[in-house]
């Protein structure tokens, strides 16, 4: 077989091409895994703010507050949970 230079130069950029959608393909798919991770390190921010406010509400309740107090209070201190704040 005669290798020409047209034979390699194709071969050439078969494999660039191979190489580099390979490469995309798995750069897209760490975009995904570090998207699930911020949804995952959102949801678990906002899971402890709610068992933070639920306690809260429980010991108003307790020492005889309403649970109305709790939830019209607003403060300058804010939790920014992905792109929502919710009030402490």
């Amino acid at each position: 077989m005669k290798y020409t230079l047209k034979k390699l130069a194709f071969f050439a950029n078969l494999v660039f091409i191979t190489f580099s959608a390979i490469i995309l393909f798995l750069m897209f798919e760490m975009g995904k895994i570090s998207n699930m991770q911020k949804i995952e390190r959102d949801h678990a921010e906002l899971t402890q703010l709610l068992v933070a406010r639920t306690f809260e509400i429980k010991l108003n309740s307790a020492t005889g507050g309403s649970v109305e107090e709790v939830f019209n209070r607003k403060t300058e201190e804010t939790l920014q949970v992905g792109s929502c704040k919710f009030w402490l």
